[in-house]
């Protein structure tokens, strides 16, 4: 029908006259059998029609006229979707699904062959989950307005008029999203898919209820309708349609099955038949062997003189080839450049049952190999293992002989062009005998039939393989038709399989035929005086073993070709195994000179082609400083080559088809939907909606990034990032507008969104923090994906160059007549109207069908296209990094030291490029990629520098552009060269490697060291510092790397940082892009699965990613060196039946954790902890604790695991973690953690507490009543004081912490201590009381406290009642008076800063630790009232936390009986802290202590804040000095005091690596022995202050820059 004279937004439509086209009558009932052809549908104006359905004859019942639609089966549901027809690779679908038409409306007034159908989808197994399959065959820009109708009681099967229901999000289609309905409530307007003319949605399963839909067509403003109604899917069709689906999918199953069974019966049989042929030939080879030693002994027997030479030379004992078969001297001649070739075992069965008996070239079926006959008479023998045998069937080859075309297939190869259409494969006739075809005779011959493709020419070609040395193929052609008597061209190459792509017998063959030449990288072209030749087939290594051909004329008019379709194929490996069966010897002396001399010209060859590969990264030619003669190596793909932005590959927009004819592109498939967007992307997608070229998409995109540098809008910059990247692949298409532009517009707006982010990314890398971090992350995403703006492109010219190609420039003879006018119409003219990155992708097609093998456009003509393509690709920036840095050496005058770092870069990487790519480990490619490596980081700074602050920075922003895009693109290539580093280390083998020798080692640390130096840039921020630190660690340990233990130690200490620090990133990463990225692809209606890789591929593409392989690459080696596996077990005990329960965290109010019970507890896989947690409120049904990552043994988890009897074990490796992911699903597990084992194993369900430990079976402890003295509320206590009390008396009065340190400083004044104490003073029990009653608050916080004791059960309630308690407490302070005492210690320094920490009478026993459950605050400045009061109500608060609670809940302690006093104490800056164990805590070894070390304040080693592993020590107390190192620390950050002095600490860098802790063994003995000597001074002392038993102690302190070792606790150890 005709569109209507004005637009009606579909939006709009229910208010407004809608267009509707009036379908013919096809109204449908469950039984409904019969059609009529439909009326001609008419397009007519009228109000928004009653949503009532098509009206029954009421007399009859049926539908008025008959108009019955016929159900017809859809072709969606003619075969198993996912079923393979091809007997010998079948792909099972478990549940297969069948899709049966429901009715359909024919639509031809349309457009022929236009119509709506509606289908019923099914499965097999399962007729519960339904889907309508909605199809709309027909032309326009489709949508699907559809809801949840109620069908009609007066008129079943037909649509009431009760409004519909829009459905839940879950069961919309992408891109979905509610709108008014065409008639009344609520539609869902689902988009159809760019290439798809179908709808699939969850059918409603509501009685009475069923599927109402019309299709809205936005080209032509319209709704196709039903009759004046909307279609109507109702339940009783549906049903009866889905039973007819499902039945059709159980037979498709069942067929299925059958075909399965009689596959596995035809393997079992074929492998049956093998073992049979296999037993055979054993017993062949007994025979064979059996009568060589029979004839033996006849020689032996027979007199040693007269025969022949070689019968003397046999005889002779001391030749070394005495006794030798023939094959054995073979192999043992060290002039047979084949003897060291050792081919894999190819796989037999696939190969033998695809082809059956059908022959086919190759090695497989249908050639006939000859038997052979030994000298003696002897029956006739089965050839030498690995031959093709008589019945057709290929044995596998031995070490020594030479592959097959099917074996061959195994090795690989690097393709750059598949021939097309697939070779044709010709079962040769089998000739020869004797010895094989060693002596010269004929193995095979072919006569294949030619062809050119138009029937113009015809001929044949016979093919001789001949087992002469060198093998040799003769090759004999005749040609008639338009090519007889024309002189013929043999045009080949070489392959290592069948369908393989073409390479050149220049670098695989020792020789060619005289008088060749190359005509392009992958041929050659021989001639073939009288139609005949011979090609001597000696391949350099066993992966060339056939050849694939075409025949021309010589004026390149006729190419011949196999008649039946494809390029002429020979398999040459029966001549091969012929002569390495045989015993074929070296070649004489002529033919030896004559390949010395071919080796020599070959060598020039490779250097050309190394040359051309090193200027060619993308398919042209440029002139760059030669690499050495070497020979060249596997052709890399696009992403190794250092070329970023290879469009052809990565594109992922609709086909670019090279047109003869005048065309334009206008067809775009997005949708713009701004519900609910940021305002950034909703000003993206609006700009999207209103420009369809790519020119108005860049200047829509201006007022989005041009914006106050000083101000940056991250959402900004984020979703333009996205957005930009999928315009530059095709995701979002660019179309032309109508309008003639040319680039130099587009060049105008990057300039200016340049000239943007530019100050954006300064103002943000003088910031600092997280905030330059993500700023840089994502411009350095935008500034590839805007176009050049140098001179070339913002002058108002076209592009001259595709101008003079399309009209014939290079064409001198027209053979280019056909190419010109596709590169005229579909690049040119499109180029001069409306540029975009399909332009790119069309250029790169083009250029690949210029310079496919087989084809002969002349040179120049080829040249000057890749020119052309290299000038387009600047415009793009889409340059490889060698590329863009000559032409800006070369164009413009960057400085000196710029110069001079291009010069050494470009040297190493033509040295790397040099070297053939290999998964071995090989020291001169490890240390070219190392050279490699150090050369580009440092020229990436030196050019980072001169943008920023050197002599580029007063350059113009066109070349500020191309010299930032150039750094980045060293960026870029670094990521090629640590992908070359890792596989030569084997860290991407399957399975990886995991020992390396110390030489490798440090080849990866120097790798990890550049990668984390090329992040270090890149990211800036306070994550530029720590990849800083890394890679100087990193580089400091691979020149000065230890030997042992010791450095396999040390190695994982760095990589464990390294590997930390890149997660980080990669998470910044994550947080920049998930959310917006998804949230921007559903609103332009991307297809889902470029959304979800979206994230994951900028992470994988970043060197970041390798920074991870390699640091997860040595943390392997590592552990294999120390004999780790991955574990770390910090608590021992096992558990045996409980299962896997996955937390997010240690948290008592996750309600899966609150489910566990102590009858069915579980083992939590814990993703997260900090260290601070509580294992005992968390209830009885934690039986264990698996944490995804590191942990301080000495942690306050730790610590209170132990106590609670908790099995508790830290994964330091991901394959571990993803193995105790995969028992979450187990019913039990068997769990034992002990120091020196630690495993994990699925078991049967049934967890019994005599099993082991946990908190399931720990004993429960009897409420205790808790002592406090208040009589001393108020009077601030100096420790000295203190200390003079009974133990117990002090311990009433101020708590076990406050008393334990009063003791240390009395111990502290012993010289014989070897340790100081910090002086202090304590605010006794009770003074918190003290304080309310003087606010008038007392009455409120017994009251609250009262109320704590009630619903301490109740963990809602008491979060309610501690939040309160903590409001009140912290509003109360001491008194002047106390707060000056507290203050006189300190008096006497000024500067002095102050610890505030808590000393509680329910913390610090014996029975309850309480480490970390109490606040205590740093840094605090006495002198400052406000402050140290503020810093005292902190910790008089922390009383009350929901977590303490808790604790003393689980503990049997009441809350009333809870009391703090505050401990005030001199503030120390320590060099290290530790945290000392008198008693091994893992073996309970008295003899032997255990210390935890860190750089910083111990809050690192005690709360498990700051993430990492420190230096673990076990040290003889019965020796002192004498200690081992379990680990080296990786911590990357310490604590350390703020200046402020306002009660906080801030994060500094560190580096371990290079502390002396780490590298002074001397040093580390002597305070491993102070601390041996301090520990048992202090458990001699505070371990028997009950009189009992001697407690081993618990101990903190630290050593001071000054060498002063401090003790600042003291605990019992628990």
């Amino acid at each position: 029908g005709k569109p209507s004279p004005r637009a009606v937004s579909p939006d709009r439509a229910a208010r407004q006259v809608p267009l509707t086209v009036a379908m013919a009558s096809a109204v449908v009932q469950g039984s409904a059998v019969g059609a009529v052809p439909a009326a001609r549908a008419v397009i007519r104006a009228r109000p928004a029609p009653a949503a009532a359905g098509p009206r029954l004859d009421a007399s009859t019942g049926k539908p008025r006229e008959g108009r019955l639609l016929k159900p017809r089966r859809s072709g969606r549901g003619s075969a198993p979707r996912a079923f393979d027809r091809t007997f010998g690779n079948p792909e099972i679908s478990p549940d297969l699904k069948f899709t049966e038409e429901a009715f359909r409306v024919e639509l031809e007034h349309v457009a022929p062959g236009a119509y709506i159908a509606v289908g019923v989808q099914a499965a097999a197994a399962n007729v519960d989950d339904l889907v309508a399959v909605i199809t709309a065959h027909m032309p326009g820009d489709l949508f699907l307005h559809w809801g949840l109708g109620e069908e009609s009681q007066q008129h079943p099967g037909t649509l009431s008029n009760t409004p519909w229901e829009c459905p839940p999000e879950a069961v919309m289609p992408p891109g979905s999203y509610c709108v008014q309905s065409w008639a009344v409530g609520s539609a869902v307007r689902s988009p159809f898919g760019a290439y798809s003319d179908t709808i699939e949605i969850p059918l409603p399963r509501r009685p009475g209820h069923g599927l109402a839909f019309v299709v809205f067509d936005a080209d032509k403003q319209c709704y196709y309708d039903h009759d004046s109604n909307a279609f109507f899917l109702d339940e009783r069709l549906s049903m009866s349609t889905a039973a007819r689906a499902q039945a059709a999918a159980e037979n498709a199953a069942r067929a299925q099955t059958d075909k399965i069974r009689a596959m596995a019966e035809a393997e079992a049989a074929e492998a049956a038949r093998v073992a049979n042929l296999q037993r055979e030939r054993d017993a062949q080879l007994a025979n064979a062997a059996a009568n060589a030693a029979a004839q033996a002994r006849e020689h032996a027997a027979a007199p040693a003189t007269g025969g022949s030479a070689f019968e003397r030379m046999m005889a002779d004992e001391h030749n070394v080839f005495a006794g030798m078969s023939a094959y054995e001297r073979y192999t043992n001649d060290p002039g047979n450049p084949f003897r060291n070739f050792a081919p894999p075992q190819p796989q037999l069965a696939t190969a033998t049952a695809a082809r059956g008996s059908s022959g086919g070239g190759g090695g497989g079926g249908g050639f006939q190999a000859p038997t052979f006959q030994p000298s003696n008479g002897h029956a006739p023998v089965e050839p030498p293992h690995g031959h093709i045998k008589s019945n057709g069937h290929a044995a596998p080859p031995p070490v020594g002989s030479w592959p097959t075309a099917d074996t061959a297939a195994s090795y690989g190869s690097s393709h750059q062009f598949e021939p097309e259409p697939e070779p044709v494969y010709h079962e040769p006739t089998m000739t020869g005998g004797g010895s094989g075809g060693a002596d010269g005779s004929v193995v095979a011959t072919y006569t294949i039939n030619l062809s050119t493709e138009n029937g113009s020419s015809n001929g044949t070609c016979d093919v001789k393989l001949m087992a002469t040395w060198p093998p040799s193929v003769s090759i004999k052609c005749s040609a008639g038709g338009v090519a007889a008597g024309q002189p013929l061209l043999l045009h080949w190459g070489v392959t290592d399989r069948r369908g393989g792509s073409w390479n050149s017998p220049y670098d695989n063959l020792v020789n060619v035929p005289a008088n060749s030449r190359a005509p392009d990288a992958q041929s050659c072209e021989s001639p073939l005086p009288n139609g005949e030749t011979i090609v001597e087939f000696a391949p350099h290594d066993t992966g060339t073993s056939c050849m694939t051909m075409l025949i021309r004329t010589e004026d390149c008019k006729e190419w011949l070709r196999d008649r039946d379709g494809g390029d002429v194929f020979i398999d040459v490996s029966p001549a091969l195994q012929a002569v390495a069966g045989a015993g074929g010897g070296a070649p004489p002396p002529q033919q030896q000179q004559q390949q010395q001399q071919q080796h020599h010209h070959q060598e020039q060859h490779h250097h050309h082609q190394q040359q051309h590969h090193h200027h060619q990264e993308q398919h042209h030619h440029h002139h760059e400083p030669s690499p050495p003669p070497t020979p060249k190596p596997a052709p890399m793909p696009a992403e190794q080559s250092g070329d970023h932005m290879a469009l052809l590959s990565n594109w992922a927009g609709q086909d670019v088809n090279l047109q003869q004819h005048k065309g334009s592109n206008h067809e775009r498939k997005n949708q713009w939907n701004t519900d609910g967007l940021a305002d950034a992307a909703r000003r993206i997608v609006e700009g999207d909606r209103d420009s369809p070229s790519w020119r108005q998409k860049l200047q829509a995109l201006e007022g989005v990034l041009c914006m106050d540098a000083n101000h940056a809008d991250m959402d900004a910059l984020a979703y333009s990032s996205v957005y930009l990247f999928w315009v530059g692949v095709g995701a979002i298409a660019c179309v032309e507008d109508g309008s003639h532009y040319r680039p130099n517009h587009h060049a105008n707006a990057s300039q200016k969104m340049y000239e943007s982010i530019e100050a954006i990314e300064r103002n943000a890398s003088n910031a600092g923090g997280r905030f330059a971090e993500e700023c840089r992350a994502l411009i350095r995403r935008l500034h590839p994906r805007l176009p050049a703006f140098t001179a070339e492109f913002t002058q108002s010219v076209p592009l001259t160059r595709i101008r003079d190609i399309a009209h014939g420039k290079g064409d001198k003879h027209g053979k280019c007549r056909e190419v010109r006018a596709e590169i005229k119409h579909t690049i040119q003219n499109k180029l001069h109207r409306c540029a975009g990155p399909e332009d790119l992708v069309a250029t790169e097609k083009m250029l690949a069908k210029l310079t496919v093998p087989g084809t002969d456009y002349p040179e120049e003509f080829i040249e000057e296209f890749r020119i052309f393509h290299r000038e387009l690709k600047d415009f793009f920036n889409a340059s490889s990094v060698t590329d863009r840095l000559e032409k800006q050496c070369r164009e413009g005058n960057p400085p000196g030291s710029v110069t001079e770092g291009v010069n050494r870069f470009v040297r190493a990487k033509a040295t790397v490029d040099a070297i053939p790519g290999s998964n071995q480990s090989d020291p001169q490619l490890l240390a070219a990629i190392e050279e490699c490596l150090h050369a580009l980081c440092d020229l990436r700074r030196t050019v980072d520098h001169e943008i920023n602050h050197g002599q580029l920075a007063g350059e113009p922003p066109d070349q500020r552009q191309q010299w930032r895009l150039a750094e980045i693109g060293l960026e870029d290539y670094a990521f090629v060269l640590l992908s070359r580093g890792i596989n030569a280390l084997g860290a991407e083998s399957d399975p990886p490697r995991n020992e390396l020798t110390g030489a490798e080692i440090s080849s990866a640390l120097r790798m990890l060291a550049a990668a984390s130096d090329a992040t270090a840039l890149s990211s800036g921020g306070g994550a530029g510092e720590e990849f800083g630190h890394i890679a100087h660690e990193a580089g400091e340990l691979a020149n000065n790397l230890p030997g042992g233990e010791q450095g396999a130690l040390r190695v994982r200490a760095v990589a464990e940082r390294a590997r930390r620090s890149a997660e980080d990133y990669c998470n910044l990463l994550s947080d920049l892009f998930d959310g917006r990225a998804a949230a921007l692809g559903r609103s332009l209606g991307i297809d889902g699965h470029t959304v979800e890789v979206f994230t994951e591929g900028q992470i994988r593409a970043s060197v970041v990613f390798q920074s991870a392989k390699l640091a997860s690459h040595l943390l392997r080696a590592a552990r294999t060196a120390t004999g780790e596996a991955g574990w770390d077990c910090l608590v021992a005990g096992e558990v045996v039946g409980a299962r896997v329960v996955s937390v997010p965290r240690l948290d008592p109010s996750d309600p899966t954790i609150r489910s566990l019970t102590a009858d069915a507890p579980a083992v939590l896989l814990v993703q997260s902890a900090d260290g601070d947690e509580e294992v005992s409120t968390c209830g009885p049904g934690v039986a264990g604790i698996l944490l995804c990552h590191a942990l301080p043994h000495l942690s306050h988890l730790a610590l209170r695991a132990r106590q609670a009897g908790v099995p508790l074990v830290a994964i330091e490796d991901p394959n571990l973690v993803n193995h105790a992911s995969s028992l979450t699903s187990a019913p039990g597990v068997r769990f034992v953690a002990q120091p020196s084992n630690v495993s994990l194993d699925a078991a049967e369900g049934g967890y019994s507490p005599a099993s082991g430990g946990g908190a399931a079976a720990a004993p429960q402890r009897r409420g205790a009543a808790l002592v406090a003295d208040t009589s001393r509320a108020g009077w601030v206590t100096p420790l000295h004081e203190l200390g003079q009390m009974p133990w117990h008396a002090g311990v009433a009065v101020a708590g076990s912490k406050a008393m334990a340190c009063s003791v240390l400083s009395a111990l502290a004044t012993d010289p014989n201590s070897g340790f100081a104490a910090p002086t202090g003073a304590v605010l006794p029990f009770g003074s918190m009381e003290q304080a309310a009653h003087a606010l008038g608050h007392a009455e409120r916080l017994n009251f609250l406290v009262d109320a704590l004791e009630s619903v301490q059960t109740r963990p809602e309630e008491v979060a309610s009642v501690c939040g309160e308690l903590q409001d009140l407490v912290r509003q109360l302070r001491p008194s002047h008076e106390q707060l000056a005492a507290l203050a006189d210690p300190f008096a006497h320094d000024h500067a002095a800063k102050v610890m505030v920490r808590s000393t509680g009478n329910a913390e610090d026993l014996a029975g309850l630790s309480a480490a970390g459950l109490y606040d205590s605050i740093s840094n605090v400045a006495p002198g400052n009232p406000e402050v140290l009061g503020s810093a005292v109500a902190e910790v008089w608060a922390s009383l009350y936390t929901p977590r303490a609670v808790a604790s003393r809940a689980a503990a049997g302690v009441g809350q009333r009986g809870a009391h703090m006093a505050v401990l005030v104490q001199q503030m120390l800056v320590p060099d290290v802290s530790f945290i000392l164990m008198t008693r091994h805590p893992m073996t309970n070894d008295p003899n032997t202590a255990y210390a935890e070390l860190a750089l910083g304040h111990g809050e690192t080693l005690a709360s498990g804040a700051v993430r990492g592993t420190p230096w673990r020590v076990s040290m003889n107390r019965s020796n002192p000095g004498e200690s081992q190192v379990h680990t080296y620390s990786s911590f990357g950050t310490a604590l350390v005091p703020d200046l402020d002095g306002d009660g906080t600490l801030k994060s500094v860098a560190v580096n371990c690596a290079g502390h002396w802790l780490s590298t002074d063994d001397g040093a580390r003995g002597q305070l491993a022995a102070r601390l041996v000597h301090a520990g048992g001074f202090v458990e001699s002392t505070l371990g028997s202050v009950d009189g009992g038993q001697l407690l081993a102690q618990d101990i903190e302190g630290c050593l001071t820059p000054d060498g002063q070792l401090w003790v600042v606790q003291a605990r019992p150890q628990p």
